[in-house]
């Protein structure tokens, strides 16, 4: 059985939904519908306003869920362990309804207002809906994080970004305009060869490439890495790459890299300068910020692995020679233990962040035949930690009981013959 983790307990200010906005939002959702029907049977003609009324239960709705809008303070015993989060001895949250926790950084709480906040630990269902937040200092968050396994050495963590067309001013009015160029081009074309019902559909064509282009980017923060994806594009930033984190405008984080060049990270999408949208924007690239600050220093705290990357790696073999390497030590495993390198510096590569993703798949593959119930969560874990797509499906699969699907996450670890093969740890 796996160890269980020292659990939390301290005396917190827990952040509870407001049962005002809630009532209020499931009022409007009521009364909203019942305006608009008795606006269409003529019973009520101005219930047309009804429209409007369940566009604000949505609103309040929305923001009572996900934003934790005029969340009421009260001082309580919080516990956090393996069974969930405990406030003054009733459970409140089962760990396995949370999907994701994180700290979430603010300025202060504003002693002349009541509904200001200081910064808290916020944990989150897999719909990204909050189902447990307190105020707390970024030790005491990460303490409740760990309690959890829910820190940045255990768990990646994600958030959503902007669309990249939409990020910012430029981008957009450059979308815009060549949609509308697209437009027209189209619509001539069709008139010229007499389709005039195609070309009056191609505005009703447009709205689903404009939603289409406003889809929100997906920012997955690991010990290992940052991954950034939006539809089929993906990028991954190492963290052996990343030699300082900067916080930018309102919605950009910096990320300032050894070789010199940066990346810069749009957390939301450019807003019309409403006070509450923008707060929201800063609040969250605030949170994307300390999660990113918080993985890279946990990755920086890990000594490097024993120097046995070289041994259970591709290097700079072909595939097959590779995995005919693999198969050979895992055949002589005896006399490759006593020799060479120990199981604990086999998971020493497994665990660590800064060794290459190939390195890592084949240290799995030679732990996996001997791994037992506490190893195979072991390796879950790392799994859980890592960002990288890749790396995380073969982590995954070595924990697992069939072959194929790790012997196909291995090939996909070890990539074409033709590609460059290197080292990703920072000098």
């Amino acid at each position: 059985m796996t160890t269980p983790r020292p659990a939390f307990e301290r005396s917190l200010d827990v952040l509870e939904r407001s049962r005002l906005v809630a009532h209020a939002a499931h009022a409007a959702l009521i009364v909203g519908p019942l305006m608009l029907a008795a606006s269409v049977a003529g019973v009520f003609p101005p219930g047309v306003m009804g429209f409007h009324v369940t566009a604000l239960g949505l609103f309040a709705w929305y923001a009572s869920r996900w934003k934790n809008l005029r969340a009421k303070r009260r001082p309580a015993t919080v516990r956090a362990d393996h069974e969930g989060v405990w406030v003054d001895g009733k459970l409140v949250a089962l760990r396995a309804n949370v999907a994701d926790g994180f700290f979430q950084p603010r300025s202060g709480r504003d002693p002349n207002k009541a509904s200001s906040l200081g910064s808290s630990v916020r944990l989150v269902d897999k719909r990204r809906a909050i189902v447990f937040e307190a105020e707390a200092h970024e030790r005491d968050a990460l303490d409740l994080l760990y309690a959890l396994g829910l820190d940045p050495g255990s768990k990646r963590a994600e958030f959503t970004g902007s669309s990249p067309v939409f990020a910012t001013v430029a981008r957009n009015m450059a979308f815009v305009a060549a949609s509308v160029v697209a437009l027209f081009v189209l619509s001539f074309g069709l008139a010229a060869l007499g389709l005039e019902l195609g070309g009056s559909l191609l505005p009703m064509l447009m709205v689903p490439w404009f939603l289409g282009a406003m889809l929100p980017s997906r920012i997955s923060v690991g010990i290992d890495a940052v991954h950034l994806r939006w539809m089929w594009r993906t990028k991954l930033i190492p963290m052996s790459k990343i030699a300082g984190i900067e916080r930018g405008e309102q919605r950009q984080i910096r990320l300032h890299l050894y070789d010199g060049s940066e990346e810069l990270l749009y957390t939301s999408m450019r807003t019309n300068n409403y006070r509450m949208g923008n707060d929201y924007a800063a609040q969250h690239r605030d949170a994307v910020l300390a999660r990113i600050a918080e993985a890279h220093a946990a990755f920086r705290a890990r000594g490097p692995a024993a120097d046995v990357s070289s041994l259970v790696g591709r290097g700079t073999r072909s595939r097959e020679e590779w995995r005919a390497a693999l198969a050979k030590l895992r055949a002589t495993e005896g006399g490759y233990r006593e020799a060479v390198v120990r199981d604990d510096d086999l998971w020493r590569v497994v665990e660590d962040p800064s060794a290459p993703e190939d390195a890592r798949g084949g240290a799995a593959m030679l732990l996996r035949r001997s791994l037992d119930d506490a190893g195979k969560a072991r390796v879950r874990v790392a799994a859980e930690a890592t960002a990288s797509p890749k790396l995380r499906v073969a982590l995954d699969a070595a924990a697992g009981e069939a072959d194929e699907p790790f012997d196909a996450a291995l090939d996909e670890l070890a990539g074409d013959d033709a590609e460059p093969r290197g080292r990703t740890r920072a000098s």
